[in-house]
């Protein structure tokens, strides 16, 4: 029997809506963390080797920004759209740079 999230109660609700948070706070903010990495990585001035580690010392702070965000937005559905379009903004700049060749 397949229980559906509308029919199930509201202790089953509630524990779905936090695996929905921890599932994207990982998975999420990974790749949120990520691009935001690339990103600073090629943005930045200075040497490659300086860019990357300003960029790979910035995916820390990221990421539990976003993991905190996650945690903070008032439903589920708020929190996953909001990673989703953070992740669409940071994945276009990343192109857009890569493009350009900034």
């Amino acid at each position: 029997m397949v229980l559906s999230v509308y029919t199930a109660s509201p202790r089953h609700r509630a524990m779905a809506a936090v695996v929905c948070r921890v599932i994207v706070a990982l998975l999420g903010g990974y790749v949120v963390s990520t691009l935001g990495a690339v990103a600073l990585s090629w943005l930045l001035p200075g040497t490659q080797a300086d860019s990357v580690l300003a960029g790979m010392l910035a995916s820390y702070a990221i990421y539990a920004a976003v993991v905190m965000w996650v945690f903070a937005a008032k439903t589920a559905a708020q929190a996953c759209w909001s990673v989703l379009v953070t992740c669409l903004v940071l994945g276009a700049a990343v192109a857009a740079t890569k493009v350009l060749g900034a």
